[in-house]
């Protein structure tokens, strides 16, 4: 099967559908924004041992122990040559992430896969 017939029985990636996907993106990165408020000042509350209203809920701070191979934690063990050999050696991962935006005031609608006659965006 060709790479044209193929992407034909796949289906269209529709506006709405991105328009959806970013509208959740941004709901969701708000909510995590006021998750991140909530759960500093619950923890100052705690770890000042404030009092918890009687309940079914409980509130405690626990904390686990994290080892975190930091560019100056390497540095200071390896040294700065060590540092620059192993990340000759160890190669970046490469990471897939999925970009919603606007197009460019005025530009045509321009798919990111299609058939012929069609381009990529970063060609």
């Amino acid at each position: 099967m060709s790479a044209v017939s193929n992407r034909s029985s796949m289906g269209v990636i529709t506006q709405i559908a991105l328009a959806i996907y970013r509208e959740h993106r941004q709901q969701l990165a708000a909510l995590n924004h006021q998750l991140r408020e909530e759960q500093q000042r619950l923890l100052r509350l705690v770890e000042a041992d404030a009092p918890v209203e009687a309940g079914p809920l409980r509130a405690r701070v626990e904390i686990s122990r994290q080892q975190r191979l930091t560019k100056p934690v390497l540095i200071a063990a390896l040294g700065q040559a060590g540092y620059d050999t192993l990340r000759v050696q160890a190669a970046p991962t490469a990471c897939r992430r999925l970009v919603i935006e606007d197009a460019p005031h005025g530009a045509p609608p321009v798919p990111d896969r299609g058939g012929p006659g069609l381009r990529r965006a970063n060609e």
